[in-house]
């Protein structure tokens, strides 16, 4: 585009017949990077149709969003009807909202926004919660992160279908004793939630893939011990 399009390379807009082919190419530092079929003193059923694809810093981001996180602990003792429980509770929230994630490919050109589209996994919002119990040497939790559904990002063909909205629970603790020791375990998964798919589309049976950003393996548990002397 920024070859050929005449927004970028001026010379593409003149009268046809005004430029030769040499001048046009010329017009744009891009063009250079686009290594034609036809190459004077080759012949032109041996030439390549290759581009150099090397990557240049010369795009730009626009973003900005909201980061809340809100943290709560209270003894059951001051809990007035709870105050015979033993131990204590404690929540931690962290939120994030999206307001705007634009991107701009090459300068000049225009900012596109993908906010709450797959493009690099663009969430409207993000929230991981956890609870949590503790009673002297005893410690449990249980962590729920909700990840938004996404939208395909603009310009994607009618075809292609977007991603569905994605929870995950882990449960974990530890336990200390004899002063010296600690057990630590935990469940990723609990609930054994699929991963979301990613990139499919109306005319491949809605079969893409997934990505990081959702958990593989399924429900994994681990163990660990760790001593002290």
């Amino acid at each position: 585009q920024q070859c050929v399009d005449a927004q970028y390379n001026t010379l593409v807009g003149d009268a046809p017949g005004a430029h030769t082919g040499a001048e046009l190419a010329a017009g744009s530092p891009t063009c250079a990077l686009i290594e034609r079929e036809y190459i004077p003193g080759v012949a032109p059923w041996g030439a390549p149709r290759r581009f150099k694809a090397q990557t240049i810093n010369q795009g730009g981001i626009k973003t900005k969003g909201i980061d809340i996180q809100l943290d709560w602990g209270a003894d059951f003792a001051d809990m007035g009807f709870l105050s015979g429980i033993p131990g204590s509770i404690g929540m931690n929230i962290l939120a994030s909202y999206l307001d705007k994630y634009a991107v701009s490919a090459f300068p000049g050109a225009a900012f596109i926004d993908y906010t709450g589209s797959m493009f690099n996994n663009s969430y409207d919002y993000q929230v991981l919660s956890s609870f949590n119990y503790t009673n002297g040497p005893l410690f449990v939790g249980l962590r729920w992160q909700h990840l938004p559904g996404m939208d395909t990002p603009p310009g994607s063909g009618a075809a292609q279908l977007g991603v569905k909205s994605h929870d995950q629970l882990d449960l974990f603790g530890r336990w200390e004793f004899n002063e010296r020791y600690t057990i630590r375990a935990g469940i990723d998964n609990l609930l054994n939630a699929d991963p979301e798919i990613v990139g499919a589309s109306t005319t491949n049976n809605a079969q893409g893939s997934t990505s990081s950003s959702y958990n593989q393996i399924g429900r994994n548990f681990y163990f660990g011990l760790t001593a002290s002397f």
